[in-house]
């Protein structure tokens, strides 16, 4: 955790004058908090099914819901968490990204040794003939069909921020049995506190709901807000003791 501490430090100031900059950009030019996009996503009747047939739509067209636009690669630090990964795969084999949807972010942890993909289709399943590559099928629920202390280290972002609260309680519940010893959690998250989440009309639970479910399994936890700006970034290295 202290490489990685040392990381986001490094970074913190840099990022927030560019995220400044950025918002004052997008006052100028009088850009909306959020787009259409987001506005029927809010709008949504069950979430899993409405998502689910849109990552069909957008695996079989080869479009996605990022569409051209430039502020989404603006809202992320892909440059730090792409060294936070390095610095990880070199002392841990396996990842399991949480909505890996169309592997938009597998260049950046590709290092490791294996690859486990997941999402609520099949069609997220990339790379069935490629043996560092595994592919879970999720169920919108929980992660009960994934093995206890089978994963390294555990990735997700874009996903976990519009599950119901319930649910996200029971990944997290799920992602404890499920991540080794001296394994490390990497999620973005809703978080109540946060500015732009709220504008985003994320999941309605701050930063001290995911302490208290993982405060017995983790001996560190940091909140990082530079590296997604339209939320919080949960890390958290599991302990040995539980």
């Amino acid at each position: 955790m202290k490489e990685i501490k040392k990381l986001l430090i490094k970074r913190k100031f840099k990022t927030k004058l560019l995220n400044l900059l950025i918002y004052i950009k997008r006052l100028l030019l009088n850009k909306e908090p959020y787009t259409s996009f987001y506005k029927w996503k809010i709008k949504r009747a069950p979430f899993t099914d409405v998502w689910k047939k849109q990552i069909i739509h957008d695996l079989k067209t080869k479009t996605n819901w990022r569409g051209n636009r430039k502020q989404f690669l603006e809202y992320i630090d892909f440059l730090t968490f792409q060294k936070i990964f390095s610095l990880l795969s070199k002392s841990n084999n396996t990842i399991l990204e949480i909505g890996s949807y169309d592997g938009f972010f597998i260049e950046y942890y590709q290092d490791f040794n294996k690859i486990i993909l997941s999402d609520i289709t099949e069609y997220s399943n990339l790379y069935s003939n490629n043996p560092n590559f595994d592919f879970v099928l999720l169920n919108g629920n929980d992660l009960s069909n994934i093995k206890k202390n089978s994963v390294d280290v555990v990735f997700s972002i874009d996903s976990l921020v519009r599950l119901d609260k319930m649910i996200i309680k029971t990944y997290i519940v799920d992602l404890i049995r499920i991540v080794k010893p001296g394994g490390y959690m990497i999620l973005h998250i809703p978080n109540n506190f946060h500015a732009t989440a709220i504008l985003y009309g994320y999941t309605n639970v701050s930063k001290f709901f995911f302490r208290k479910l993982l405060s017995n399994y983790c001996d560190e936890i940091i909140f990082n807000d530079e590296l997604h700006q339209l939320s919080s970034v949960l890390i958290c290295k599991r302990n040995e003791k539980n």
